[in-house]
């Protein structure tokens, strides 16, 4: 069995497919080979690839069975020709189809074949954004078990008239809850607006969790631009803004955001809260290391006070992979988000549904929660609606 099944990619090498979700080609003049890859397999929930020449990879796969389980990744390392990248699988035991992209300057290679999941012990970097419709959350997980929780949406504070606030529900409450945790090294409240520490209140009232730290603006434990937090981990989370940056103490409550540099590998993810183009600016012109594989996108996508302006988003997305995140509320007031062309060329997932239908092929709405899975050589998101 094992030898049929991965004879397969040998077999399906020579064969384009056209469908797929993750069909985006970073240059529209490229043209299909099939010489681009030599040895592509999974086993033990592990992908490797062996190119012929250095590329970029991306992927996709799903359970046969029931076409669920959905996950798109991207390698983070940048141009190489050997891969081996670990995979999350929810069904162990189970038939999965794998759609596999190489890709350089000049020609791509898509290989299809199937494999079966394996039991797998291994623990990733998972970054849960939680669908609190309109504001933030996001529950992180390390490999070696530390748990944060960044920011909880409105809660049973929104109005339960308001549809669009979180129908005044403990929505971030009952995602932890189902997880079947206990215990949060960090909680962060970004910046003091109902719509990101209302759902940490919840968490904190529940009497369900204890935490070693409560960051906030009002409790900073004397943190500073350039620390990382207190972790024994292989996973990096730096400073890059807490409070007002110099000089703007008059920009509005948005511009506090506790913005986080996080790293694991090779890859890099920055949370910016809503901080908005004072922050960026400010970040930019102190000559922070901005870039990221993945990006929460500030301010649910809003684009008022020069928040992600088109500089902003080129020194972030300066890398290969370019993953932008977008939590809001399904018919906000506020219209959130905003000029959606501005991310055209990034591959987007929302937890909403924007007020205009986005034109972009690379585009994924009403998402629900969003989960990322990370070993430091790329990033994997569940599109499963949760």
């Amino acid at each position: 069995m094992n030898l049929i099944r991965f004879a397969l990619p040998i077999i399906f090498s020579i064969v384009f497919f056209a469908c797929g979700i993750n069909e985006k080609l970073s240059n529209a003049n490229i043209i299909h080979d099939s010489g681009l890859i030599s040895q592509v397999m999974v086993e033990n929930n592990q992908l490797f690839v062996k190119a012929t020449e250095d590329i970029h990879l991306r992927f996709e796969y799903y359970c046969r069975i029931d076409n669920k389980d959905k996950h798109l990744g991207w390698s983070v390392k940048g141009l190489d020709d050997v891969f081996n990248i670990s995979i999350p699988c929810k069904y162990e035991d189970s038939q999965y189809y794998i759609k596999v992209r190489a890709e350089n300057s000049n020609a791509f290679q898509d290989t299809v074949f199937y494999f079966y999941a394996s039991p797998s012990n291994f623990s990733f970097l998972e970054m849960h954004f939680i669908d609190v419709e309109q504001g933030d959350a996001t529950y992180i997980k390390t490999p070696e078990n530390y748990s944060i929780i960044i920011d909880g949406g409105y809660g049973t504070r929104g109005s339960s008239k308001l549809d669009w606030q979180g129908f005044g529900q403990p929505l971030a409450l009952n995602y932890i809850n189902s997880l079947g945790i206990d215990h949060f090294n960090y909680i962060i409240e970004t910046h003091h607006h109902a719509d990101h520490y209302g759902g940490l209140s919840d968490i904190k009232n529940s009497n369900t969790y204890t935490w070693d730290y409560e960051l906030s603006n009002n409790n900073t434990y004397n943190y500073v631009v350039g620390q990382n937090l207190e972790l024994d981990s292989d996973v990096q989370f730096k400073i890059l803004n807490i409070g007002y940056p110099p000089g703007q103490s008059n920009s509005g409550i948005n511009n506090t955001s506790i913005v986080l540099k996080v790293n694991y590998g090779y890859a890099d993810f920055l949370l910016t809260g809503d901080a908005e183009g004072v922050v960026q600016n400010y970040m930019m012109q102190n000559s922070m290391e901005l870039k990221a594989d993945l990006f929460k996108i500030s301010h649910h996508g809003s684009s008022s006070n020069g928040t992600c302006n088109t500089e902003f988003l080129n020194t972030v997305f300066n890398k290969d992979t370019k993953i932008g995140i977008i939590s809001f509320g399904t018919n906000n007031p506020y219209g959130h988000p905003k000029a959606l062309y501005r991310f055209s060329d990034y591959y987007v997932f929302g937890t909403g549904t924007p007020p205009d239908q986005s034109p972009y092929q690379n585009h994924y709405f009403n998402c629900g929660n969003i989960i990322t899975y990370c070993d430091g050589q790329a990033i994997i998101i569940s599109i499963d609606n949760n």
